[in-house]
């Protein structure tokens, strides 16, 4: 606790999770609450409660003890040095209109006094409780050794917070399905496209990174990285995490599937890969929950050429080679998300039939 008077911060311990996810969804919209919770649940129910990090700001009462949450933030550990802001949260204009008016604030330790004085001098805006908010939060995550935290927003008061937390927009994407319905389409689409490719379908092998045996992280990374080079995907992700840094956060995350995900092969060179994963929970923001048709989903995490490779119609190669997994496993659905500005592959995506069902925007900052 920083001052008996006034407001504290510190993080939250697994026992007073839950509370503070009461206090913090009901201030998101549905689908994204849904989404937040089941981020949290699944690494509860995995036991890897370890990888959440969640921090609170309270009002404090004059005899030190926590009357009011007026802020809260949670992060999760994700894989390769990199976090995800899942939930930042403060207390609406009119409730802190009320906490200044309510009298002075006494805080004695410096953080504290100088959040509390940002917010006796603009009550209406909950920017002024992320700093205090976050610190204890960033000092968590660096001991994890994490150096790059991001998040998602689809709001605008979310981008309002986030600019206050030090982040800076990265790309404005788009989430994109494929209901199974569109499967047969999708296949007969690069089906037409498979005649007039100048590489032809003999010299094609995917192959599944399960297949190649325990050294298949040395390709996998190689290959990967090198699909990064002048990529038009997020470019500007690229001012914070390295490719070798990306690739790393595929490989270690803990949804990774040697099984599903693949490199192809044209000859005797390696030309692009394919990272796909199962789904059986809600999908992302914008999504409806799902039914018994669509319980099971395959996203497309990531798909990329090599320079060498682009340029000869082989982006269709990939994504009928997601359409036959996702057949393969039963998948209802095949979810992905696009850079907006990244036209080439939008196009890509909606010429097999994927549409847009939401926006966001995604951000980052160092830690």
């Amino acid at each position: 606790m920083l001052s008996p008077t006034g407001i504290c911060c510190s993080l939250v311990p697994l026992a007073e999770l839950t509370p503070c996810l009461r206090w913090a969804l009901p201030r998101y919209r549905i689908d994204r609450a849904s989404w937040i919770l089941s981020q949290v649940m699944q690494r509860v129910q995995a036991g890897h409660s370890n990888q959440i990090v969640a921090g609170t700001v309270w009002r404090c009462s004059d005899a030190g003890t926590r009357e009011q949450r007026l802020a809260a933030a949670i992060a999760v550990e994700q894989a390769g040095g990199a976090a995800t802001l899942l939930l930042l949260q403060t207390v609406a204009a009119e409730e802190l209109r009320r906490f200044s008016d309510s009298g002075s604030v006494d805080a004695t330790d410096e953080l504290a006094s100088a959040a509390a004085a940002d917010v006796i001098l603009d009550a209406a805006d909950g920017r002024h409780l992320i700093r205090p908010l976050l610190e204890p939060v960033l000092q968590r995550l660096r001991s994890l050794h994490i150096t790059f935290l991001q998040a998602a927003c689809d709001e605008p008061r979310q981008a309002t917070l986030l600019c206050a937390a030090g982040f800076e927009p990265l790309a404005d994407l788009s989430l994109m399905r494929l209901p199974a319905a569109d499967f047969a389409r999708a296949a007969g689409v690069a089906a037409a496209e498979a005649s007039s490719r100048p590489v032809a379908a003999a010299a094609l092998q995917w192959v599944a990174l399960e297949a190649i045996g325990p050294d298949w992280e040395h390709p996998f990374s190689s290959v990967a990285a090198d699909t990064f080079i002048d990529t038009p995907d997020c470019p500007r992700l690229s001012n914070f995490r390295t490719a070798e840094e990306i690739v790393a956060g595929y490989r270690t995350a803990p949804t990774f599937d040697r099984r599903l995900s693949k490199l192809l092969r044209i000859g005797d060179q390696w030309a692009g890969c394919l990272v796909l994963t199962r789904q059986t929970s809600a999908a992302a923001p914008g999504d409806d929950q799902p039914d018994a048709e669509t319980a099971v989903a395959l996203e497309l995490t990531y798909l990329g050429l090599r320079p060498e490779f682009r340029g000869k119609r082989l982006a269709g190669c990939l994504l009928a080679e997601a359409v036959r997994v996702a057949r393969e496993i039963g998948a209802g659905q095949i979810l992905l998300t696009v850079d907006q500005q990244n036209r080439p592959a939008r196009a890509s995506y909606q010429r097999f039939g994927w549409r847009d069902v939401a926006q966001e925007s995604v951000w980052g900052r160092r830690v």
